[in-house]
């Protein structure tokens, strides 16, 4: 997914006001915890879930955040567990 800088931080609080979670960043900011957040975390260990190009734009690699998530937390997305109940 590829959005301008101003929409993803539009998307973000959109998110947030729906969630009921606060929102403490102006755009600057929000752009430099991405930033950090990408450099850190996201995009170490062969990972990039998260690019910044040049013309303000933040490309999302959804495909390469589920394999962040599926390593992160052991748990693959997606997958129904069995009934173990007897009928």
């Amino acid at each position: 997914m590829k959005y301008k800088n101003e929409t993803l931080i539009e998307v973000y609080i959109d998110w947030c006001e729906v969630s009921k979670v606060k929102m403490d960043y102006n755009k600057t900011s929000f752009d430099m915890r991405i930033t950090v957040l990408m450099k850190k975390q996201l995009n170490t260990n062969g990972f990039e879930c998260v690019k910044k190009d040049a013309n303000t734009m933040t490309i999302l690699r959804l495909s390469a955040f589920k394999k962040y998530f599926v390593n992160l937390n052991g748990v693959e997305f997606g997958v129904e567990e069995e009934d173990d109940e007897v009928e």
